[in-house]
């Protein structure tokens, strides 16, 4: 059997600010892009997750960044006109991603077992990783078409398995220091195997929930256990969480999980510029930006004040989509009219909020210095 492999990358939804465009690119450029384009096994297809309204000159700069890739394709999500999203996952990235690889014939047996992924678009993986996941989970497909037929009801259309690399590296960009980081089902590091038609992927859980995604799904879970780290996680000045570099204080344990004032490891430097394909040069030029300014803490940004953004105008596009369709059948009452012309009232407030807030919110993560 043929296993497809997606491997999908959200890159700046709700983010409408021209300056962090400009900040994060040249990190995608550096890290991410060189990274997937090291990878020693390219039978895969990157899903490019970019906002509708993104800005004219970064999805043209997006555009000049992967032209030498045939196995990159650019994904565009209008914020505004979602139908359906789910509390605790990005199903709906998904969901997006399902129709475009349907309409553009790179899926065409909608049963197909595929395997999912995410790749932040600021990390990195091990030159090796679409290799080896490819060697542990296409070996299992016949096991797991076979079990179907064994399964209940519930859960009879698919098996799936769900793989992690727990061993990685942490690297705090502007510093360069970089650490061991342990981390089971950090979202970089899983990859879930499962049909198409089933609608689950990596997406379908925040990532520390994946044992118990994997329960509720009957899937199998693999820890692939690695000598070697097999993912990058980047800590920088644009990131959502917020962190501190291990070489800020004295001995104190920090949010980011890193021991304040430990040194960076030798060893994990030099698999950082061996094994992961990451252009320094490029990682350079993008730490000019700020000249000489190197940040050894970052306090995040609120991203959760878009998210609720995404909720409220689906909840209002369902409403007001379920109102003209009485319209159209029935004919409406004064009452139906009245609701409809307030709930239509509401989610245009909550789209200028939307695009108001994908500025303002980003404005002090994308300016440079």
């Amino acid at each position: 059997m043929t296993l497809k492999h997606f491997v999908v990358i959200r890159l700046g939804l709700g983010i409408y600010h021209l300056p962090w465009y400009d900040s994060r690119l040249a990190l995608f450029e550096a890290v991410t892009y060189p990274s997937l384009r090291a990878q020693t096994d390219q039978a895969f297809t990157t899903l490019l997750v970019v906002d509708r309204q993104i800005p004219a000159a970064a999805l043209s700069r997006l555009g000049d960044i992967v032209a030498d890739a045939a196995n990159v394709h650019i994904v565009s999500i209008d914020l505004a006109n979602l139908r359906q999203v789910r509390h605790g996952s990005w199903d709906f990235v998904w969901d997006y991603c399902q129709d475009y690889l349907t309409e553009q014939h790179v899926v065409t047996d909608p049963f197909e077992y595929v395997v999912t992924s995410i790749l932040d678009d600021d990390d990195a993986w091990h030159h090796q990783t679409v290799e080896l996941v490819r060697q542990r989970l296409a070996p299992e497909l016949p096991r797991l078409v076979a079990d179907e037929s064994k399964s209940l009801t519930n859960y009879r259309h698919t098996r799936g398995q769900v793989l992690t690399f727990p061993h990685g590296l942490k690297w705090f960009a502007h510093t360069d220091v970089v650490q061991p980081f342990e981390y089971e089902f950090l979202g970089i590091s899983v990859f879930v195997l499962a049909r198409f038609s089933s609608g689950i992927s990596a997406l379908s859980s925040r990532h520390p929930a994946w044992p118990q995604m994997a329960h509720v799904t009957v899937f199998d879970v693999i820890r692939a256990e690695s000598e070697r780290p097999m993912w990058v996680y980047v800590r920088h000045d644009q990131a959502e969480t917020m962190w501190q570099d291990p070489t800020a204080a004295n001995g104190q344990q920090t949010k980011d999980r890193g021991i304040a004032g430990a040194a960076g490891d030798p060893l994990c430097a030099q698999a950082l510029r061996t094994d992961f394909g990451i252009d320094f040069s490029k990682v350079q030029t993008w730490r000019s930006r700020s000249g000489n300014t190197r940040p050894v803490r970052h306090p995040g940004f609120a991203a959760r004040e878009q998210l609720d953004c995404f909720f409220r105008i689906t909840a209002l596009n369902r409403q007001i989509a379920a109102l003209e369709r009485k319209q159209q059948r029935n004919g409406m009452t004064n009452k139906d009219e009245t609701l409809l012309l307030t709930q239509q009232r509401a989610r245009l407030e909550l789209i200028n909020r939307l695009r108001q807030q994908g500025h303002d919110l980003y404005s002090a993560q994308g300016d440079v210095p």
